[in-house]
């Protein structure tokens, strides 16, 4: 699987203006259901599956991003969101720090492995100190896309 195929540039948010945790996720779950990409499912349920999810254990991994993700059956299939904050949110991160970039993954409850290979793709990306960089240094959805393709060639075309 290419990770790259799932994310849509319509689902590239660069510019992020909630403060909190819940409000951001709240942010781009309205974006997502704007485009379309949630089908029929609703925002606040899904919003309420992701700050459920977030209550067992941040998914702030430290260097400035976050993983929030969570498999319900009431997304239409597996939708992913990149969301950048120029102001950073606090996410309770590993390592104390801001969150900038948030790669939401939302998937079906029977689509584990592929919502495990999107989840271990975002954290090698997360770890890779070039990309991480070039990434912060991102201004456009293009560009963001872009890179993440990039990485993907790089990587072989899956997590």
């Amino acid at each position: 699987m290419r990770i790259s195929e799932l994310i849509k540039s319509e689902n590239v948010f660069i510019d992020l203006e909630a403060a909190g945790r819940e409000a951001v996720l709240t942010e781009i779950v309205g974006r997502l259901a704007a485009n379309g990409s949630l089908g029929k499912a609703s925002p606040d349920d899904v919003v309420k599956k992701l700050v459920e999810r977030e209550v067992q254990g941040s998914t702030g991994i430290g260097a400035g991003v976050a993983l929030p993700h969570v498999k319900t059956d009431i997304v239409p299939g597996t939708v992913v969101a990149v969301g950048r904050s120029e102001e950073g949110i606090d996410f309770n991160a590993t390592d104390g720090e801001p969150v900038n970039t948030i790669f939401l993954i939302l998937s079906r409850e029977g689509d584990a492995e592929e919502h495990l290979q999107a989840l271990r793709w975002f954290a090698n990306f997360a770890r890779s100190r070039y990309h991480a960089r070039v990434l912060r240094g991102s201004r456009t959805v293009d560009q963001i896309t872009d890179l993440f393709q990039e990485f993907d060639d790089e990587a072989g075309g899956s997590a």
